[in-house]
């Protein structure tokens, strides 16, 4: 069986606000970052039916801020933007090499840091960094954002945790 749009439903918000307010009145829906697990999915069917919420318009999530402390990097940031980042290799370099093994340069040019660590991708090497760099991860989930541990974003192997924990 493979994908069938036709059955699909597909919410594109154009920001954040727009995002977690559409998530929020579909909270069965899967967010679509860069689609590189999403489209093991498509390919097999296990998508038809379903309500797909696509991100791929909500700029804010696309940036990399640097700050004196660290930097901020958008969930949807592709691991290609991380590795050719110039604060990022500087400050972060095996953060920028580790983006650097994930896949082919085709699934670099995709995939998301932010989509890896959601869907707790086991070949997401970027979204394990060292504990010594203390990681957090800004989540936004209704009804309020939070921040949560990046270690705490998953219970293990493609098992996500459905809401920031402290």
């Amino acid at each position: 069986m493979r994908g069938d749009a036709k059955s699909m439903t597909v919410l594109s918000p154009r920001g954040a606000a727009e995002a977690v307010a559409a998530y929020a009145k579909a909270p069965a829906a899967l967010p679509l970052a860069g689609g590189t697990d999403l489209m093991v999915g498509w390919n097999v069917g296990v998508l038809n039916n379903r309500t797909i919420l696509d991100l791929s318009r909500v700029s804010e999530w696309k940036k990399i801020k640097a700050s004196a402390s660290g930097v901020e990097i958008g969930s949807l940031v592709t691991h290609s933007a991380i590795q050719t980042h110039p604060v990022v290799a500087r400050r972060f370099p095996l953060l920028a090499a580790a983006c650097a093994t994930v896949g082919a340069a085709q699934i670099q040019n995709r995939g998301t840091l932010g989509g890896n660590i959601a869907n707790a991708s086991p070949p997401a090497t970027p979204s394990r960094p060292s504990p010594s760099t203390r990681p957090s991860c800004a989540c936004s989930a209704p009804p309020a954002a939070a921040r949560c541990r990046c270690s705490r974003s998953s219970r293990g192997s493609r098992r996500p945790t459905s809401r920031p924990a402290s």
